[in-house]
């Protein structure tokens, strides 16, 4: 889990962070959920080369909710699914998993609104997948710092989040 995590507290992206928390209007931007974006993310597996990309697949929105569909690539096949929920609340996710139908309840809300460098919260619930059947987990997510990411595509500021 810490390496899904890991890659999707590096797509956190805005413009508007500040030590006291990031603006409402660049709220909306920090989980980038358009069909087609995509990230390459390159670091390593143990002392073993490791490339992926994490591609937006599906959004749908309903009721205030979007629902955003990601799905991870290693060498062009893919290796698993996440799904996000995403409201004025933060960014949830509830589905995981290679074949992204490992259910996970309640969503562990991986982005919390207003984003405040510092905060601390923690989440208590089940993974329920088809391998290992209902898992007890738990989890503490911080907000660690801003940080600027350098990318091809330009750099952008970023918020670590640790779970």
């Amino acid at each position: 889990m810490k390496l899904v995590f890991k890659i999707a507290s590096a797509l956190l992206t805005t413009t508007a962070l500040s030590t006291f928390g990031i603006s409402s209007q660049a709220q909306t931007n920090l989980l980038p959920a358009k069909v087609g974006n995509y990230w390459v993310l390159n670091g390593n597996a143990g002392k073993a080369p490791l490339s992926m990309t994490y591609k937006v697949m599906s959004v749908k929105s309903a009721n205030g909710v979007t629902t955003a569909v990601f799905t991870m690539f290693k060498d062009s096949a893919p290796v698993s699914s996440e799904t996000y929920l995403i409201d004025s609340k933060g960014v949830s996710r509830s589905l995981s998993g290679a074949t992204g139908k490992d259910v996970i309840t309640p969503p562990v809300q991986i982005i919390r609104y207003p984003v405040k460098i510092g905060e601390t919260w923690n989440w208590k619930g089940t993974i329920n997948t088809a391998a290992a059947g209902k898992l007890d987990c738990d989890a503490t997510l911080k907000v660690a710092r801003q940080e600027q990411v350098v990318t091809k595509a330009g750099k952008f500021n970023a918020v670590k989040i640790d779970m």
